[in-house]
């Protein structure tokens, strides 16, 4: 069940990855906030802490409408994302007991 659990996570990180770059790009404050929130969420689930902390910036600076720096958080995002998916295939197989 938990393999389950975390191939559903990440692809829906995947996917709000996707998300995330196109309201960025396309400058949607509104957008952000909810791609954002709906990804926060999703990570702080699975133990994914610093994920959550970045999509809460990210979440907190669409909120402001503040949309100059998410290039970077975005960047953020992409390498914690690649790290905790890394822990939790692991955990997913069995060889970690948590993943942050």
């Amino acid at each position: 069940m938990l393999a389950e659990i975390i191939d559903q996570y990440l692809a829906q990180t995947v996917e709000g990855h996707s998300d995330l770059v196109r309201v960025t790009g396309e400058g949607d404050a509104q957008g952000l906030v909810q791609v954002a929130h709906k990804l926060r969420g999703a990570s702080a689930n699975v133990g994914a802490v610093v994920l959550a902390e970045i999509c809460s910036e990210l979440e907190a600076q669409g909120r402001a409408g503040r949309l100059e720096g998410t290039a970077g958080l975005v960047e953020r995002f992409d390498a914690e994302f690649g790290r905790a998916r890394d822990a939790l295939k692991l955990a997913a197989a069995g060889e970690l007991t948590c993943a942050s």
